[in-house]
């Protein structure tokens, strides 16, 4: 049996001009350690999973347990992420997720010895990249949500086959 295919790292590059960034160096001044310490927790935990995750209350909980912050503390340092550009304002208010184009930037150059053997499938609602700016080995899914559709057709066919058995046993 063939082992799953991994979709997150164990760990990630890290820039060492990080702390001279101006959107990190202001986040220190704004929020002290904690708001930094925030951001990196957030990346660490993204790039579990690969390249977002979904903000809800286990995200919440979970994070202001491992970091003894405040929920409503951590929400409102991510909102000023969002405003700095950090992470995607847009896609955050439209659906509770977090990336970057900078994040997902960071993705395709770390899964691409993975995806030249398998290529990897992102989700083009939470895909931020730019056709020309995507990899030839990630493979972008369309945003409409076949796999209702499916279920759908794949009920219609069932009680087809079972019309069918019922037909050909009265038959009998």
């Amino acid at each position: 049996m063939a082992r799953p295919i991994k979709k997150g790292f164990d760990y990630f590059p890290f820039d060492v001009g990080f702390f001279r960034n101006i959107k990190i160096r202001i986040t220190l001044m704004r929020f002290g350690a904690g708001g930094v310490l925030l951001f990196i927790y957030l990346l660490t935990v993204i790039y579990g999973q690969g390249y977002y995750i979904e903000y809800n209350e286990d995200l919440l909980c979970i994070a202001s347990d491992d970091l003894q912050m405040k929920p409503e503390k951590i929400g409102q340092i991510i909102n000023f992420f969002c405003k700095q550009s950090l992470f995607d304002g847009k896609l955050f208010t439209t659906d509770k997720v977090i990336t970057s184009k900078g994040i997902q930037s960071r993705y395709q150059q770390m899964i691409k010895a993975r995806a030249l053997k398998n290529p990897v499938t992102v989700n083009e609602r939470f895909w931020l990249l730019e056709k020309n700016e995507t990899e030839t080995f990630i493979k972008v899914l369309p945003k409409n949500d076949n796999s209702e559709k499916n279920n759908n057709n794949s009920e219609k066919n069932e009680s087809k086959v079972k019309k069918s058995k019922v037909k050909k046993s009265k038959e009998k």
